[in-house]
């Protein structure tokens, strides 16, 4: 009789009061709902985070602008305090409207692409297979029509590699609204006092329907009735180790790109800890950007990269694009050497291996000069 007492009070609660419970559970619902942005939209930026989008904005650049629930690529004409306008879409299927409220707009992130690289690439490695195909062809009367082919091989090779660059786009985040970044909680309506006891005979109800009956007391059901709710399972959480070497990583000067659920977040964190990040401030060229209350915690960080030198990086594209030039150079030295028949000089292959050897070198040190003063980012956290 003891091992099923619990049994029988839940069983009576739930046949005398089904009005009480199903209130409690419409209300526990209704709590349970996700929180979008306010009533009133989205925050607008503060004065020093506009003057920051003002000054990163330009005519020409291509933005994503991201609404409650639709994502436009467009040109701006003008960004003042009530929000964009004068949008123009990247593609006339894809219409957009001719302005946006900030209320409306949750974050903007800035649309790079390769497109001018690659068509720089294209230009030389189109000349330079252009101009050395009609001497692989005709060694002796190769240079006549070589000029011809290389300008050829130069417009079709820009040509593609404009198409090809402007496929591989990159995206910088250029603002971010703080209620997107730490929304305010939803406050918690109180839970009325006569469901209190209902509330407790549908938990008990449900611990009992799911656990081993048992004769003996402080089993079951009965250590279910006298702690009043179940035993949660435990969560998976995000692993320590990584978490604090993120911590020990980052300082309040460097400069973060966030992946968070909220999207990607660029600039600094005043502070790292084990809860997660507070007072982001994002990247402004002008400085002096106001950091955002609240606090990111590490469930919502997928991943953190931290910003480099782009030394290395340049140096590699610098030997690579000079690289190419130089053995253009030398193609054109044999062409005009052959086409001269007052010089002296014998042309040899050999000079298009010179002239691409002292591109390489040059190249490098000039990319490497360039690329220090760019970014380069490195991953510090993972989840």
């Amino acid at each position: 009789m003891l091992g099923r007492g619990p049994s029988l009070v839940a069983l009576s609660l739930f046949v005398a009061r089904p009005n009480r419970l199903w209130s409690s559970a419409l209300l526990v619902s209704l709590l349970l709902l996700p929180a979008h942005a306010s009533a009133d939209g989205y925050e607008p930026p503060s004065p020093s985070t506009l003057q920051s989008i003002q000054a990163q904005h330009g005519r020409k650049d291509w933005w994503f602008v991201t609404a409650d629930s639709t994502r436009f690529l467009v040109r701006i004409r003008e960004i003042d305090a009530q929000g964009l306008s004068g949008l123009k879409p990247k593609r006339a299927s894809e219409p957009a409207p001719d302005a946006i409220g900030w209320t409306s707009i949750a974050r903007i992130d800035e649309r790079h692409s390769k497109f001018l690289a690659k068509s720089i690439q294209g230009v030389l490695y189109g000349a330079l297979i252009g101009g050395t195909l009609p001497f692989m062809i005709n060694q002796t009367n190769g240079g006549d029509y070589a000029g011809w082919t290389l300008l050829a091989g130069a417009g079709i090779g820009g040509w593609l590699g404009g198409l090809w660059g402007d496929r591989i786009a990159r995206e910088d985040p250029i603002y971010v609204s703080r209620t997107l970044i730490a929304p305010q909680p939803v406050p918690l309506a109180p839970r009325p006092i006569e469901s209190a006891d209902s509330t407790v005979a549908a938990d008990t109800l449900a611990a009992v329907m799911s656990s081993p009956p048992g004769p003996g007391p402080g089993t079951g059901a009965d250590s279910t009735l006298a702690s009043g709710t179940s035993t949660p399972s435990p969560s998976p959480s995000t692993s320590a180790v990584a978490i604090a070497e993120a911590c020990r990583e980052i300082r309040p000067t460097d400069r973060l790109r966030i992946h968070a659920d909220f999207g990607i977040f660029d600039g600094q964190a005043e502070r790292a800890s084990t809860d997660g990040l507070s007072g982001l401030r994002p990247h402004s060229a002008q400085g002096g950007s106001e950091s955002i209350p609240g606090i990111v915690t590490w469930d919502r960080i997928q991943q953190i990269d931290r910003r480099g030198s782009a030394a290395a990086s340049g140096a590699r594209k610098g030997a690579a694009v000079f690289g190419a030039l130089g053995a253009v150079v030398g193609l054109f030295a044999i062409a005009a050497v052959s086409a001269s028949s007052s010089s002296s000089a014998e042309a040899s292959g050999s000079w298009i291996v010179i002239g691409a050897a002292g591109g390489v070198a040059g190249g490098a040190l000039i990319g490497a000069a360039i690329g220090a003063g760019g970014d380069s980012w490195r991953r510090i956290y993972t989840r």
